[in-house]
C-alpha cells in the first residue's frame, strides 16, 4: 500500500469522525483551534461513532459487527455502507454531545454531588453572562464617564476585547447622572477592551403598568 492509498483509506475511515467534529465546532464555544486538537477529536468522535455502530449491529440488527476490521487490517476492504451509516449517525451524536458541552451538564452534575467545585467556564466573562437572572444590567465605563442601562441581547466569547450587544439602552453621563437621549436606544453595540476600567452592576427592572404607559404617552 503506498502514502496515496493509505491516506485515502485514513481519510475514508475517519470521514465520520471529521463531520461529527465539524459539527460540534460549529455548535459549541470554541476558543482558536488547534491542529492536533482537531485531530484528537476527529479519533474520538470516529471511534465512538463506529462504537455505536458496532453496538447496534450486534445487539439490534445484523448480530456480528465487522465495522471495526478495515481500521484494524488493511488488508480488509472498506465496507462503503458501514462508513454512510456511521458519518449519519456522526450527526445527532455531534449535536448531543454539544449541548451537554455548551449546558455545562457534567459539571453541573458534579457541583450537584459535591465532587467539584468547577463550573466549566473559560472565564468568568463567560459564567457571569450565563446565569439565567443576567438581563438587565448598569454598565460603568469608568474611563469615559459613561453609564449604559439596558437588557443584554448578545455577548462575546473569550477574546481579547469584550463585546455586548444591550437593548432599550439608556445612556447617562456617569458622575452627573446626565441623560445623553430623551428616548432609550433600541439597540447599543459596546466594545471594552480587554483592560479598561468597567464595572457591570445586575439590577431588577419591572416592566411598568398599562397605566403608567398611557400616562407617559399623554405627556
Amino acid at each position: 500500500m503506498n502514502i496515496t492509498d493509505l491516506t485515502v483509506r485514513l481519510l475514508l475511515i475517519f470521514f465520520p469522525g471529521i463531520v461529527a467534529t465539524l459539527i460540534y465546532e460549529a455548535l459549541s464555544v470554541q476558543e482558536k483551534r488547534q491542529h492536533l486538537e482537531f485531530f484528537i477529536r476527529s479519533f474520538v468522535f470516529g471511534m465512538g461513532v463506529y462504537s455505536l455502530l458496532a453496538l447496534i449491529q450486534n445487539i439490534i440488527v445484523e448480530g456480528e459487527s465487522n465495522c471495526f476490521l478495515p481500521i484494524i487490517n488493511s488488508s480488509i476492504p472498506i465496507n462503503e455502507v458501514d462508513i454512510l451509516k456511521s458519518t449519519l449517525m456522526s450527526i445527532p451524536l455531534a449535536i448531543v454531545v454539544a449541548a451537554i458541552s455548551n449546558y455545562k451538564i457534567v459539571y453541573r452534575v458534579a457541583r450537584f454531588f459535591r465532587i467539584t467545585k468547577v463550573h466549566g467556564f473559560s472565564s468568568v466573562w463567560e459564567a457571569f453572562f450565563d446565569s439565567p437572572q443576567i438581563e438587565w444590567v448598569v454598565i460603568r465605563d469608568i474611563q469615559n464617564d459613561i453609564m449604559y442601562e439596558g437588557w443584554i441581547e448578545q455577548y462575546s466569547d473569550v477574546e481579547e476585547d469584550r463585546e455586548l450587544l444591550l437593548r432599550q439602552v439608556l445612556v447617562y453621563r456617569n458622575t452627573t447622572g446626565e441623560r445623553y437621549y430623551k428616548e432609550p436606544l433600541a439597540s447599543l453595540y459596546i466594545s471594552i477592551p480587554k483592560n479598561n476600567n468597567v464595572t457591570i452592576e445586575v439590577t431588577k427592572f419591572e416592566e411598568p403598568k398599562k397605566e403608567d404607559k398611557k400616562r407617559v404617552k399623554k405627556e
